[in-house]
């Protein structure tokens, strides 16, 4: 039904339609100044649209999966980060950091690929923030009021989450249960001044001061600590919204940095807490993935689990392991095998030093496989990477251009079912 949905969508955009629904766009994306850096944020005329049936299998697969990568991650001593996650001494050190509440993961994004014959996948878990839930938010609505889909509501129900309204609960939600009392607490967005999403954190400050929280858009060397508070300048900052990633933490701030210090001392909540970096080792995938490692899964829940989750191993030389059934050397298999697999860093963002084995030829594939060994690296089964068409207006004519999607469940103070962001290729 989603499918024949999609079609109806796309007969509904005649070329008067399609002018004035992009011209509305293309005008509501200037005024709201949806860029990431100097990029548009959206060049297609249609948002991805989801059946309930389908919602609910992301959902309950981003449940499952997330319910036993935390119980993975229970299972190993913050001592052993560095030799079973692949974080360095300095990323180690700062996921030590206790943050005082629970999860530590305040907004998080599951990413993973659904293809329309009910199948989806997971493939990675970004425990730290995320980029893109303001955007998507402002996105929704501006979609909502184009002409195309005025016409389209009228024959189908319409509904899209307020996932910037439940970034904020989230954050609330983490200060109350770090034991924050004031009834109104000033918030810091804090990344670099450089970062692409500024935008995205204008959007986020007028929702909060909107809703009642002083909030200022600061990046960390702006902080200070004084008097027992976490400062920019003038303002006292109760709740950090930590924007920047903890790998950039570790490489730029030194362990005496306020934002650091104030983390560690109870300060200021940070949230979501440093520790959400060891949630994001794809290591992690790699130990509840194989059978050898992940004995405490049981039986039914690894059947479900093999479903949602890719096979993952870790890169090591002489490394042996199963594959469908069969004893295999994780190097040798990953050599002859690149049509299957993808390499990744252990711990990585943004797709950085990931390699698509089918993509490559042999002798990339063999350089990526011996860089993967010298560093915190795991193989992944290659999953389906489905496409759909989607409206683009070029020129002034409406083209249908087939684009690769994701769908990635967000994670709200440990609520998962209220929204997921998506992005095209």
């Amino acid at each position: 039904m989603i499918v024949d949905a999609i079609a109806r969508y796309h007969e509904l955009l005649s070329p008067e339609v399609a002018a004035e629904s992009w011209d509305q766009l293309a005008d509501a994306m200037r005024r709201t100044n949806l860029v990431f850096g100097e990029r548009p944020i959206c060049t297609v005329l249609r948002p991805y649209l989801l059946a309930p049936s389908e919602a609910e299998l992301i959902y309950g697969a981003a449940r499952l999966a997330l319910s036993v990568l935390e119980r993975a991650l229970e299972r190993i001593p913050s001592s052993d980060y560095e030799t079973v996650l692949g974080l360095s001494p300095r990323e180690a050190a700062l996921a030590r950091i206790e943050c005082g509440f629970r999860p530590v993961e305040t907004l998080a994004r599951l990413d993973g690929f659904l293809t329309r014959d009910g199948h989806f996948g997971l493939v990675e878990y970004n425990a730290e923030s995320p980029g893109g839930i303001a955007f998507g938010r402002t996105l929704a609505d501006i979609f909502l009021e184009l002409p195309v889909m005025k016409r389209f509501a009228a024959e189908y129900r319409l509904s899209s989450e307020p996932v910037l309204e439940h970034s904020l609960d989230a954050l609330i939600g983490a200060y109350r249960s770090w034991g924050g009392k004031e009834p109104s607490p000033s918030i810091a967005i804090v990344d670099w001044k450089g970062a692409p999403t500024k935008t995205e954190f204008e959007i986020c400050r007028e929702l909060f001061e909107k809703r009642g929280y002083p909030t200022r858009i600061v990046d960390p060397e702006e902080l200070s600590l004084e008097d027992g508070r976490l400062r920019a300048g003038d303002f006292v900052i109760d709740l950090v919204y930590r924007r920047l990633v903890a790998s950039e933490a570790a490489s730029k701030l030194a362990p005496d940095h306020p934002l650091v210090r104030a983390a560690e001392q109870h300060v200021a909540c940070v949230a979501s807490g440093f520790g959400a970096f060891a949630l994001t080792s794809k290591a992690l995938f790699a130990i509840v993935s194989d059978p050898a490692t992940s004995t405490w899964i049981p039986s039914d829940e690894r059947m479900a689990l093999e479903r949602v989750l890719p096979w993952t191993r870790v890169v090591r030389d002489e490394a042996s392991t199963d594959w469908d059934g069969t004893t295999i050397g994780v190097l040798d298999f990953a050599l002859r095998e690149r049509e299957q697999l993808v390499v990744k860093p252990a711990t990585e963002y943004g797709g950085s030093g990931v390699v698509l084995g089918w993509t490559v030829d042999d002798a990339t594939w063999a350089t990526a496989l011996r860089d993967a060994a010298e560093r915190p690296s795991v193989i992944q089964r290659r999953v389906p990477l489905p496409t759909e068409p989607f409206p683009v207006v070029r020129e002034g004519k409406l083209e249908l251009v087939e684009f690769m999607a994701d769908i990635d469940p967000y994670r709200f103070n440990g609520q998962t079912g209220i929204g997921a962001g998506t992005r095209l290729s």
